[in-house]
């Protein structure tokens, strides 16, 4: 009854993100292919690729009969574009990212911290994220794989409808800076994103408090093994790695395809990183 997708929890965590400004990256021509298991969910393929300034990320259930993706995602960096393909029926949508200005940036941070101090409106629930490089290593291409180990405790305090859990993390991890145009300054008091898929409370009743500890933080995940312990029930969550390769890949891969023509109604997306905002009087060619 009180349990919710971990999604909702970043949705209220929302003004609390670390500070992300916008960049230009230069990735080398990087596939990198994954598998993952949610639990009894069916199995999602993911793939992403890498060139310069760009990244295309497309997803599909992994079936016994091949299956296109039913949407693509491609990031211009360079035209501060991110564009949606859906290729169902051969159409796009494209937003332009917005930059928000240092004084916007610091007027944000301002509210946030002060948001933090304001006395807890309900039963705090702590969230103790621990990250531990083993030291292990292995050469992807031009990449170095690092694998860590984490441990996610939830320890609600009495009266929080939000269960005690477990969650033990093993992965292996990449460092892809400017990924979806965006650097991230980390702050101490914010756990790595994406490392809990533990439970949460429904209606806002519950406070979070996250605490980081531990010597790691982590990275893009090419392998990865959660599992969540709460309430007697244990999850598997795995992410495996299928490919990875470093050989060239086209450019029209991260081009909107000359057959495909602009909707024209909204999709129900969003941005992966900084907010988009609507077209510039002149906006630059895709």
């Amino acid at each position: 009854m009180f349990r919710m997708a971990l999604l909702v929890l970043f949705a209220q965590l929302a003004a609390s993100t670390p500070r992300s400004t916008f960049v230009v990256p230069n990735f080398a021509d990087t596939t990198i292919k994954t598998r993952t298991s949610r639990g009894l969910q069916l199995p999602m393929v993911t793939t992403l690729l890498l060139k310069g300034a760009r990244s295309r990320n497309e997803s599909a259930p992994n079936s016994t009969r091949p299956m296109e993706p039913f949407i693509a995602h491609i990031t211009q960096c360079d035209q501060k574009a991110w564009v949606t393909l859906l290729q169902h029926n051969k159409t796009y949508r494209i937003n332009y990212f917005h930059v928000p200005s240092e004084q916007a940036l610091e007027r944000q941070e301002a509210h946030e911290q002060m948001q933090r101090t304001k006395p807890p409106s309900g039963p705090v629930v702590t969230v103790t994220t621990n990250s531990q490089d083993t030291g292990e290593r292995r050469q992807m291409g031009s990449y170095e794989a690092r694998r860590i180990k984490t441990m996610v405790t939830v320890e609600p305090s009495q009266g929080a409808m939000t269960p005690a859990s477990k969650t033990e993390i093993d992965g292996w991890y990449i460092d892809l800076p400017g990924l979806n145009c965006r650097a991230v300054a980390e702050r101490g008091d914010m756990p790595p994103i994406g490392v809990w898929h533990g439970p949460v409370a429904m209606g806002g009743h519950d406070t979070y408090k996250f605490v980081k500890t531990g010597n790691a933080t982590l990275g893009h995940a090419i392998e990865e093994t959660s599992t969540e312990r709460s309430e007697g029930n244990t999850v598997i969550n795995k992410t495996e790695l299928l490919e990875f390769s470093d050989q060239p890949l086209d450019e029209s891969l991260f081009e909107i395809p000359p057959d495909y023509t602009e909707a024209q109604t909204p999709t129900p997306s969003r941005s992966p990183s900084l907010v988009p905002a609507a077209p510039p009087a002149n906006p630059p060619e895709p």
